[in-house]
């Protein structure tokens, strides 16, 4: 189970990394044209949570949402921890690169704004959180079968050999 955790935190962070590459370089020049890199980061971090649920309950019999809550955590914690603060500008442009276009089309179209909005692009890690553990939240229990007809009640046949079985005719 470990291992899958593990793989997962990578494929999120490096999905983050592809991805934020592709919106940063974007951002400056074709904010529109960057602005699919965060959706598709969005559905990215949706689908892989779907997927580590069902790869997570197939493994293992008591299948927790925090589970999936941790591994994004941890995908996300070398980007918390290297803040625009401490980093050079270009690590924090790669890991918060896909929703770069949107503070540019801010900055477009209410000059001040995407300026106002860039340093608080760090909360999408929060978002990302979210969003994975959203999409990997454990199911319920299965539904239970339907009772079976007690003698002397009525149920419509399911299938034509049912009724043919008892010696019924159907038209």
């Amino acid at each position: 189970m470990l291992q899958l955790r593990l793989q997962t935190a990578l494929l999120l962070f490096l999905g983050q990394i592809l991805l934020g590459g592709l919106g940063w370089f974007f951002s400056g020049r074709f904010p529109w044209v960057g602005l699919p890199a965060a959706l598709v980061l969005l559905w990215f971090v949706w689908r892989l949570g779907i997927v580590f649920r069902e790869e997570a309950e197939r493994r293992t019999r008591r299948y927790r949402t925090s589970m999936a809550a941790w591994t994004a955590l941890l995908s996300q914690l070398p980007g918390l921890l290297l803040l625009h603060y401490w980093a050079p500008d270009w690590i924090h442009s790669l890991w918060q690169g896909a929703f770069l276009p949107i503070s540019a089309l801010l900055e477009r179209y209410w000059p001040g704004v995407g300026q106002a909005v860039a340093p608080w692009l760090w909360a999408s890690a929060a978002l990302i959180i979210l969003l994975f553990a959203r999409a990997a939240k454990a199911e319920g229990p299965p539904p239970a079968p339907a009772a079976p007809a007690r003698p002397g009640e009525w149920v419509p046949a399911r299938r034509l050999a049912d009724v043919q079985k008892r010696g019924v005719k159907v038209r």
